[in-house]
């Protein structure tokens, strides 16, 4: 396991810069000998990254303003909403993620959520003000495309939103790899003045390839991201250079799309193709008539042949 003295330096490296989130991260050390905490936090890529993002087709993040790094390790214990609204989204046609993230919550007053919402052929938004009373109103305006007058929907204020799992109590990977790159993500994002937004957010699924980053309205995910990647997200916002070499996959993706483009699939194991059992066959009564008619064949040739040996005896 890493010293003490490690540890103490990445906490310093966290705490000199202030970027209004919490980003100090108190994480026991144990079974993270893979991290690098001096230059980093850095993680080896041991597994295959592309192919490992399910096919979805859109993301609601419930608004919180607080820091993925006090969310529970359950998150509806956080927010107890999520229950309801987890309910109402359980539709057969339903491709949906749902996770919470550290964007304020501008409906906190009045007892309801501010949803953020990105969806592979819809413009992104704002819906704020959801409660469990109109629940049903969001869920037609996410199946059935109808717009109710009485939900408050905008366009996000920002170009791109970039997602960073800093769960810290679902996996302590996450919450020790995400605010740094999400730290970092913000400082270059302010010094170049893009019209964009870094955001924690809860676990997104693989916290084995943390630190997981996850780019809008594009929908690309990053995996083993290190604050030496960071320029490269930043070229993603500005000129649309995907890299390839951390990239898990996209929203709107099947699995053998993301395989086609990744220059690092994961293998799928091919299942062996299921051969049903033959089916019994249905006995009439010509099939008896059939057997009988055999016996009976049988029973006169052993007669003739026994009736003939005695006779010659």
């Amino acid at each position: 396991s890493r010293s003490s003295a490690a540890s103490d330096v990445y906490k310093r490296q966290v705490s000199t810069q202030s970027t209004g989130l919490r980003m100090t991260s108190q994480v026991p050390l144990t079974d993270l000998e893979d991290t690098d905490l001096v230059n980093g936090p850095n993680r080896p890529c041991n597994e295959p990254l592309g192919a490992t993002v399910e096919y979805y087709e859109g993301h609601l993040f419930v608004c919180t303003g607080k820091s993925a790094l006090t969310y529970k390790e359950k998150i509806q214990k956080d927010v107890p909403f999520l229950v309801d609204l987890k309910k109402a989204l359980k539709q057969p046609s339903a491709k949906l993620i749902l996770n919470l993230c550290s964007y304020e919550n501008t409906s906190a007053s009045l007892g309801g959520y501010d949803i953020l919402y990105f969806h592979k052929d819809k413009r992104p938004v704002i819906i704020k003000g959801i409660t469990t009373e109109n629940i049903t109103q969001l869920s037609a305006y996410l199946f059935e495309n109808i717009t109710p007058n009485d939900l408050n929907i905008s366009e996000i204020p920002y170009g791109h939103v970039i997602f960073v799992c800093c769960h810290e109590q679902k996996d302590r990977r996450c919450g020790l790899c995400g605010p740094r790159v999400a730290e970092l993500i913000k400082v270059k994002i302010d010094e170049e003045n893009l019209n964009a937004i870094v955001l924690e957010t809860s676990h997104v699924g693989g916290h084995k390839f943390a630190a997981n980053v996850i780019v809008y309205p594009s929908g690309d995910w990053f995996g083993y991201v290190k604050p030496t990647d960071v320029r490269r997200l930043i070229e993603l916002i500005k000129q649309g250079n995907v890299p390839r070499d951390i990239w898990r996959g996209a929203m709107g993706m099947t699995e053998e799309a993301q395989v086609r483009i990744s220059p690092n699939p994961k293998v799928t194991k091919k299942k062996a193709p299921t051969v049903p059992p033959p089916l019994p066959q249905r006995k009439n009564f010509w099939t008896y008539v059939a057997g009988a008619g055999a016996v009976t064949v049988i029973g006169v040739v052993l007669y003739n042949l026994l009736y003939v040996k005695r006779k010659r005896i």
